[in-house]
């Protein structure tokens, strides 16, 4: 697709943030088949102070006032499929109000700064968005994530309101050699709301211990600063230079701006600039960190003066070693620009379905078109919208697992390479792990594992690494083979058993599961509650559930019996129901069924499950009814069952 950005600067970081956010975003786009053009006011500051030597991913032109963007740039923003407009750009209202009159495609806002313009919202200060152009706004991308979105949604009315976080560029930050200069660090323009954080968290130390060596790099501090002798001060840093910094500190600090701290859910780029290098991370506190690092696994939380100085004397080199490794691990897994470029283009394609078309040949967006030709099988039909090809020129690995491709699940091997590194949903389906894995046991010793719809066996690996004797089925080959060779790099062959075979052959099983994966297949099934009852006769302990549901999230509390006569109650919000799609979903011919919450609850109360846990969106973790006590009798006699798999009670196994 073509996009237009109009972003407050792409040619200079001198006093901002956005043009290594810029730079590393678009960079992760364009690499994606995408056409940029960055469109930029020419004022003096950034002219004085450019650092964008060549731009490669993007054409670049700056534009002298609003009267030239409209007279040089119109034809462009016409023909771009869809224009980006960022927070912070001059005269950003008009321009705004502009793009939307002129654009013919998609018109959205991302912005960088989130809790300040929110801040300033509320003090009716429109210098660069009004709440009249948010709810204009097709598309309201945000630097902040967590209970702002409802905020931006709720309050002021945005059509659709999402994340897009800051990220880093891996090939442009990670670890080097470098000997270490000062034992803690600072990088950031000056501001005063962040300064009594910096007073705290290094200067005070600073003072108090005079041996160790401290800088803060970084334009516009006022003069009247009393510097300590032993912290030394950089003006400017260009972001060419900022790896090296960053690998010269024993450790680095973050601070956030006071806006971001009352907001939460607002990461800096540093911090995952400074993540990637490896450089063990002292940050205040804020909500939603917890989200981003593990305190005191990826990153140390200091409150005071004295919990610096503690991590200052206390931490070893191989304790800050380990800390900084784990951050990185961390970043690289969840928040480079190619993670983000994913996402974007997700939420392009999502807020107008008509850009997919656009998509550049060869582009992820492209392999996530629906197949113009059938696909090999009904596994391949499910996941072909998101199924990722092979990079160019691979080595070593990734040369055998792009000999394996095209890939759905990205997998991380041993050696760091990634399956599909560019998934449109991205790091899937890490991501969905992330939200489960708290909720079963560490160790699984002991357990057996039935993984239903395996597909590359991103789950049935994990589960094996934590103990897990794992059965691991699909009825794919290409995607059983892909399974294979994944278990045998992690070391797992005697660990995981691979069948190709679907959820109705469970009819002929012996065999029963202390837990029993059943994700992604449900909505596929021309017989979904067939499938389910046969899931829960091979359960014991647990059953994973995971189906599409639709929007209604309410859950209505049924009589037990209803009046024959009053059938308009089934169509209330809430009710149990599942949506049949007789043609196609998302381009795929085998999504049958969209139940919504209350019939998901419902279809597996029936089936004989106890919903115990959500893990997360449209995940079910459950027990069988058996397990309780109190438990209702079953409302339908298992005979249908059996007549329906055409086997006798003596074939089957006891409920």
């Amino acid at each position: 697709m073509k996009i237009v950005v109009l972003g407050l600067s792409l040619t200079s970081s001198w006093g901002n943030g956005h043009a290594t956010t810029w730079r590393a975003l678009l960079r992760a786009f364009a690499a994606r088949g995408h056409e940029v053009l960055f469109l930029e006011r020419d004022v003096p500051w950034y002219a004085n102070n450019r650092d964008l030597a060549e731009c490669t991913y993007a054409k670049v032109a700056l534009y002298a006032d609003l009267d030239s963007l409209r007279r040089e740039h119109t034809a462009a923003v016409r023909a771009a499929d869809a224009v980006i407009i960022g927070s912070y750009v001059p005269e950003g209202v008009r321009v705004g109000e502009w793009a939307l009159i002129t654009a013919r495609g998609l018109v959205a806002f991302y912005d960088i700064d989130t809790p300040v313009t929110l801040a300033k919202l509320r003090r009716d200060d429109h210098e660069y968005i009004s709440p009249d152009l948010i709810r204009r706004y097709p598309l309201y991308l945000s630097f902040s994530g967590g209970p702002v979105l409802d905020t931006l949604e709720q309050e002021f009315g945005s059509p659709r309101a999402r994340a897009l976080f800051c990220a880093v560029d891996p090939t442009h930050y990670f670890p080097e050699p470098t000997e270490n200069r000062w034992d803690l660090g600072y990088l950031g323009t000056y501001s005063a709301d962040r300064q009594p954080g910096l007073d705290l968290r290094l200067l005070e130390p600073a003072r108090r211990r005079p041996a160790c060596r401290f800088v803060v790099a970084g334009p516009q501090y006022p003069a009247d600063i009393a510097w300590p002798d032993n912290v030394e001060r950089i003006e400017h840093l260009p972001p060419v230079e900022h790896r090296r910094f960053y690998n010269a500190q024993r450790f680095t600090l973050n601070l956030t701006r006071a806006d971001m701290l009352a907001t939460g859910h607002s990461p800096s780029v540093r911090l995952f600039e400074a993540a990637a290098c490896g450089t063990p991370i002292i940050t205040d506190r804020w909500a939603g960190l917890e989200n981003l690092f593990e305190p005191g696994r990826e990153i140390l939380v200091a409150d005071s003066a004295e919990d610096v100085e503690r991590f200052l004397r206390d931490f070893s080199q191989v304790q800050s070693a380990d800390l900084g490794l784990a951050a990185r691990a961390r970043v690289l897994r969840e928040h480079t620009a190619d993670h983000r470029a994913a996402e974007l283009e997700k939420h392009l394609l999502e807020a107008a379905p008509v850009l997919a078309g656009t998509a550049a040949p060869g582009s992820a967006a492209a392999a996530s078109l629906p197949p113009s030709a059938a696909p090999a099988s009904a596994a391949a039909s499910s996941t072909a919208r998101f199924m990722v090809p092979p990079p160019a020129k691979p080595v070593g690995l990734a040369a055998e697992a792009a000999a394996l491709a095209p890939w759905f699940h990205n997998l991380h091997l041993p050696d760091g390479t990634q399956t599909a590194p560019n998934h449109p949903l991205g790091d899937f389906p890490m991501m969905k792990w992330d939200q489960i894995e708290p909720h079963l046991p560490r160790r699984l010793d002991g357990w057996t594992v039935l993984d239903i719809g395996c597909n590359s066996g991103f789950y049935s690996i994990e589960l094996a690494k934590r103990g897990a004797q794992v059965t691991a089925i699909d009825i794919d080959p290409h995607f059983l083979r892909q399974a294979r060779w994944a278990a045998g790099l992690h070391g797992l062959d005697q660990r995981i058993t691979f069948r190709q075979a679907g959820v109705y052959d469970l009819a002929r099983w012996d065999n029963d599961y202390d837990l029993v994966l059943f994700m992604g297949v449900f909505y596929h099934l021309r017989y979904p509650v067939l499938g389910l009852d046969l899931v829960v006769e091979r359960a014991r302990r647990l059953v994973l559930f995971q189906t599409l549901t639709s929007p209604d999230t309410a859950v209505l509390d049924t009589p037990d019996d209803q009046d024959f006569d009053n059938r308009a109650a089934l169509d209330a919000p809430g009710w149990p129901r599942m949506a049949f799609i007789e043609k196609s979903l998302a381009g795929d011919p085998t999504n049958w069924w969209v139940p919504n919450h209350a019939g998901v609850v419902a279809l597996l109360r029936s089936a004989g499950l106890t919903v115990t846990a959500q893990p997360g969106h449209e995940i079910y973790l459950c027990e069988p009814t058996r397990l309780h006590d109190q438990h209702p009798p079953m409302r339908w006699d298992p005979a249908e069952l059996d007549a329906a798999c055409g086997r006798t009670r003596a074939q089957t196994p006891k409920r």
